[in-house]
């Protein structure tokens, strides 16, 4: 591989790429969350503007109850993430 190519300060693949890949994982777990959160946000505004037998979709408590587990799983993903973002910063925690 030419030198041009390598990443600046690696010198094996533990110490740059791992290092790396290991924020990027991060990253994209806090994406996933966020658009977790926004499906949630649109399904809520559209249950909301949805009628159906002559009331909104969301006053039916089977989507009531779609609804609070979708918004669960986002506060769970949100306090999960935050926690290891935490200890990631002061050098607890690594991703494996």
């Amino acid at each position: 591989m030419p030198d041009k190519n390598k990443l600046a300060k690696a010198k094996d693949f533990g110490t740059g790429t791992n290092a790396i890949l290991e924020t990027s994982r991060l990253v994209v777990a806090w994406m996933a969350c966020g658009l977790a959160a926004g499906a949630y946000e649109n399904a809520l505004k559209y249950t909301l503007k949805r009628v159906q037998f002559g009331r909104p979709v969301a006053k039916f408590q089977l989507i009531q109850e779609r609804l609070s587990r979708m918004l669960s799983n986002c506060e769970f993903s949100l306090a999960l993430l935050t926690d290891l973002s935490k200890r990631m910063d002061q050098g607890k925690a690594t991703i494996g």
